[in-house]
Parts: C-alpha cells; structure tokens; sequence
C-alpha cells in the first residue's frame, strides 16, 4: 500500500483515485445521521446530546421568511468557483440559494463547466492553480471595470 505525506503532497486532497477508484457521490442522508442530525437515529449511546446544529438539520438550510438581508454583501460581486473533487461540490448550491435569499447576487461557476478539471477544494495550491487564477482575472476584469 502506498502511503503519502499532508507535506509531500503539498496540500493536495488526500483520495487518490487511481489508488482507491473512482469517487463516489456523497451520500447526503449518511451525512445528515453522522453529522447534522445524529441526534435523530441513536447510532451511539451518547448521540441524543447532539443540540447544537444550527437550523432544523436539513441539508440546504433556507432563511424563515422575512429572510435576513445582507446589505454590504449585495453591493459586491461575489464569485463561487466549485471544482468537480472539492467537498463543497456536494452542497455549493445550497450556500448560493442562501445568499440570493439574502439578496446577493453571487456568480457561481463550476470549474468544469469552464473547461478546468481534476481539482479538490484547495485549488490554489494544485498544479493548475495558474489556469484558475487567469480565469478568476478574466471575471474580475469583466464585473468590477477599471475604476481609475
């Protein structure tokens, strides 16, 4: 078996798939009896001390209406790049419904969809993080024009 390093891997994600195979989608109720809302299924004796998650422990948690506002965030553009191996992938779509309710108007781009694959969530540090930065440039000059 093949062991890497956090280091040598320089901050890569850790799943390697030509090791383990391919990925499989997240299961979003195992998340939901692990994590959100263990307190539902008593996989552990101590689970019903679980109180602390915020909202009803539903995955994509929306704002009751009257939604809050955030006013300071609606006056800037706001850019959510998801890559297709980052464990945000799963549920980006619930951090964009949750701004739009807020009145945000964020752009949301899957970096696939831009033609850039094979990165996890810490893309700056990954071998493409070049391509990803000209292509963060290129937004940034097309939404925010040159205020001089």
């Amino acid at each position: 078996m093949r062991c890497t390093s956090w280091i040598s891997r320089r901050g890569r994600a850790a799943y390697e798939a030509e090791l383990y195979g391919p990925a499989a989608r997240v299961n979003l109720e195992n998340t939901q009896r692990r994590f959100v809302a263990p307190e539902r299924y008593n996989l552990w004796p101590q689970a019903h001390l679980h109180t602390q998650w915020p909202g009803a422990g539903a995955p994509g948690w929306m704002q009751k209406p009257p939604a809050r506002q955030l006013p300071n965030l609606q006056k800037v553009p706001i850019l959510i790049l998801t890559a297709e191996a980052s464990c945000h992938a799963p549920y980006d779509h619930c951090t964009v419904k949750y701004l739009e309710q807020a009145g945000v108007r964020p752009t949301w781009t899957k970096l696939a969809s831009a033609g850039i694959h094979g990165n996890g969530h810490m893309m700056m540090l990954e071998k493409n993080n070049l391509e990803i930065a000209d292509w963060m440039s290129r937004w940034l000059a097309k939404t925010v024009p040159n205020r001089r």
